[in-house]
C-alpha cells in the first residue's frame, strides 16, 4: 500500500515492516500477539473487514474469523 492511499492509523501499527508474519499461516499465533498489543487493533480489523482482505491477519483476525464476523453482522 502506497502513502496516498494508506489509512492514517497504519502510521502507529505495531506490525510496520513485519508483513512477512502476517501473511504465512504458520505464524497466525504470532501475528495475534502483536495485534493483541497494538493501540490501532480495531482501525485495522475495521479497514479489513470494509475492504474486504482475502489473505493475512488483520485487526488480530484471520479469513476465516473475518468472514464469522461479516456473517454475524448481516444477520
Amino acid at each position: 500500500m502506497d502513502a496516498a492511499t494508506s489509512p492514517a492509523w497504519r502510521d502507529h501499527a505495531v506490525c510496520e515492516g513485519l508483513d512477512d508474519l502476517f501473511f504465512d499461516d504458520a505464524c497466525t499465533d504470532a501475528a495475534k500477539r502483536v495485534c493483541a498489543a497494538c493501540p490501532v487493533r480495531n482501525a485495522c480489523l475495521d479497514h479489513a473487514l470494509r475492504r474486504p482482505e482475502r489473505h493475512g491477519v488483520w485487526g488480530g483476525a484471520t479469513v476465516e474469523e473475518r468472514q464469522q464476523i461479516l456473517r454475524r453482522r448481516h444477520h
